[in-house]
């Protein structure tokens, strides 16, 4: 959800519910519209959003802070459901100030919450536990909370069945059966109600100077303080939208209220506001997996595969190339965008993306963004506005977006004067850096490409730094690395690695270049180390080389960007972005190993080559192993005592797994084949 407002001055109201005043013993409540949320997702519900249980028993927690006027019962119904009639996903637990429900008659057996026997949204009253199974007693009792006298109350839905999806609570006093009306009663909204925005996506305020400055961008500077519910403090720079038109962007990462105050440099304007973050779909900026960080996560803590693939530079582009008569225009990109979806890819690797690659065969002719004015050199809002929707569809997709330009790209105009790049770093991160799926990179392709480098390590270090300062949201920071290793690997502000090859065949090659350059502490992207079709560098890679490769890939701890090429970067489909240009073959059987990857617990477990004499070894030692090697030597597994089980896959068809018996550390199953390739897969009982 997002919540865009033009505010000059916002009125801060309770955030407590209230029956209805013309209907006093009814309170109705919308899932989603919590004081607090965590381990529940945003999904679709009957009418509008929903919530669905996503964490482990006991971990996920809904709140709404109550005012009930009345003592009494307060009979509980729930519009919810049970995805595919799952039994094991049909409950939840509910307390009311810390006290469980009631049924059949204040019994002292409590019910410890509501199940629900259907696949469809339907209003359920039905008592849950204590125990496995309910007790006859109680098991078709109304359940209700039985309130002693008026005043604040707290309600909570807790997790018990992970899968469970709730879309409203109803409250009746001392009624039991559900109102007929129920689908016209009005939802709780608080009194004074707040603008709100969702977890993780923009806030935005809109303001007016009273004055026209000849160079706004430089002349006056609007800046906020937003101060979150637990406290924290983020100071945030706002920025110049047209005539006298400022805006501030904010990206909330915790729910609850915040405050915000707004001023001018030149005094001649302030402003105070508040604002609600609710509850939302967004798994939180992406980040490093914070229980095993050589992995990309999100801010949730959850893990994520990167699944990415290369775009060339038209992506942005609004309309056909003028000198080469290509078309290009939002039909295609949103054509390309649902394949994409479909097809399993959650990154984007773009091109020409903050400013054009004016080169042939790449940027040139495309009326992609231009982000900086070089004839005025100053920031350029039109460019903004040209780029933000799509950033927003790309965003509301849940897509990552890798720059592969950066910044600072080859071929752009970028601003050469360090204030320049002072104003151009500011403006530019004021209005994007509140997008939560922005990877951020400091230049491309290659800065310091042999022959041909367009910036110095001195250069690209200062400029690094420069953008970490100028964050206030810690989005990753990396930059593009010529062929061979990564020059920056130590580097502080080098949140995560980008590698360029080795482009090989060879896997021996590939995987000792990989392990050398990954980091122990940081994801490891690798940008430009399995293109088919592309011609710098790259050898021809049959279909058995794709699958090979990025299994090699996978083990050694790398993330894939995959691109379909024929020629250079922008070239074949990933150049013309022509679904009828694809090879699908390459896509689906890329995408076939990412969903085996995927489908093991690959976030717990780090290269461990020291495990193995021969292939390559990902492993949490002691719990789980994914080995995989070419054949005709013995992998040489080294597993400390205990009990283990298995599976021999075969590359070829990754659907295809034998079941090892139960073995020790001194029994090491050997292939079956073993003059053949074979993944091994074990866990330790």
């Amino acid at each position: 959800m997002c919540y865009r407002s033009i505010l000059i001055f916002v009125l801060c109201g309770s955030m407590a519910a209230y029956a209805q005043p013309n209907n006093p013993q009814n309170i109705l409540l919308e899932a989603e519209n919590t004081t607090y949320c965590q381990g529940w997702r945003l999904v679709p519900g009957k009418s509008g959003d929903a919530l669905q249980d996503d964490a482990a028993r006991g971990e996920g927690i809904l709140r709404y802070d109550l005012y009930l006027k009345r003592a009494g019962r307060y009979y509980v119904h729930l519009l919810c459901m049970a995805p595919e009639k799952n039994t094991s996903k049909n409950d939840c637990f509910l307390l009311l100030n810390d006290e469980r429900l009631l049924a059949s008659k204040d019994s002292t057996i409590r019910p410890e919450g509501i199940r629900v026997h259907s696949s469809q949204f339907v209003w359920s009253a039905l008592p849950k536990g204590p125990g496995a199974h309910t007790p006859n007693a109680i098991r078709n009792g109304q359940v209700y909370f039985s309130v002693a006298k008026p005043g604040a109350y707290q309600l909570q839905v807790i997790s018990r069945s992970k899968g469970f999806v709730l879309d409203k609570i109803l409250l009746r006093l001392d009624r039991p059966e559900l109102p007929q009306d129920i689908d016209l009663l009005p939802s709780r909204q608080p009194e004074n109600s707040l603008p709100y925005a969702g977890q993780w996506d923009v806030f935005e305020v809109s303001v007016e100077h009273e004055k026209d400055y000849p160079n706004p961008f430089v002349d006056v500077q609007l800046s906020g303080r937003f101060f979150s519910p637990s406290g924290r403090f983020f100071q945030i720079r706002g920025f110049y939208d047209g005539q006298r038109g400022w805006k501030i962007r904010f990206m909330p990462d915790q729910l609850g209220i915040w405050e915000y105050e707004l001023a001018f440099s030149d005094g001649s304007g302030q402003w105070k506001g508040t604002f609600e973050c609710r509850a939302s779909d967004i798994p939180g900026m992406i980040t490093t997996y914070r229980d095993n960080p050589i992995w990309f996560g999100y801010k949730n803590g959850e893990p994520m595969l990167v699944r990415s693939l290369h775009l060339g530079d038209r992506f942005f582009a609004t309309q056909g190339n003028a000198l080469t008569d290509e078309t290009w225009g939002s039909a295609q990109r949103t054509e390309l965008l649902n394949w994409a979806q479909e097809q399993g890819y959650n990154t984007l690797s773009i091109a020409s993306h903050y400013l054009n690659r004016e080169q042939e065969s790449r940027g040139l002719g495309w009326d992609t963004p231009d982000l900086w004015d070089e004839k005025q050199q100053r920031p350029n809002p039109k460019a903004f506005h040209q780029l933000e929707p799509m950033l927003d569809d790309l965003k509301d997709r849940k897509l990552i977006v890798y720059p592969f330009a950066g910044f600072f790209g080859r071929g752009s105009d970028f601003p050469r004067e360090v204030s320049q790049q002072d104003l151009f770093l500011d403006y530019t991160m004021a209005r994007l850096g509140a997008y939560w799926n922005l990877l951020y990179n400091v230049a491309g392709p290659e800065p310091l490409m042999r022959r041909v480098p367009f910036l110095s390590p001195e250069q690209v270090d200062e400029l690094a730094r420069k953008i970490k300062t100028k964050d206030p949201y810690g989005h990753l920071l990396s930059v593009h690395n010529r062929t061979g290793d990564d020059a920056f690997i130590t580097y502080p502000w080098n949140d995560y690695g980008i590698l360029q090859g080795p482009k090989t065949t060879d896997r021996q090659r590939l995987g000792t270049g990989i392990l050398r350059n990954h980091h122990p502490g940081r994801p490891l992207y690798l940008q430009e180390t399995l293109w088919p079709g592309n011609i710098h560098g790259h050898p021809e890679y049959s279909m058995e080389d794709i699958r090979k490769n990025a299994l090699v890939m996978l083990i050694c701890g790398g993330s894939i960007n995959f691109g379909d090429m024929n020629g250079n970067s922008s070239s074949g489909f990933s150049g013309t972005l022509d679904l009828d240009q694809r090879v699908q073959e390459r896509h689906d059987l890329i995408h076939d190993v990412w969903d085996f990857f995927a489908s093991k617990p690959y976030f717990r477990m780090k290269p461990r080559q020291d495990l193995v004499e021969n292939g390559y070894c990902l492993a949490e030692e002691g719990r789980y192993y994914l080995i995989y090697a070419e054949g005709n030597r013995p992998f040489g597994l080294k597993l400390i005592p205990g009990r283990y089980l298995g599976q021999w896959i075969d590359p070829m068809d990754l659907s295809e797994a034998r079941d090892i018996e139960t073995f020790n550390e001194k029994a090491v199953p050997v292939p079956p084949e073993p003059e053949r390739d074979w993944l091994l897969y074990l866990w330790r009982q």
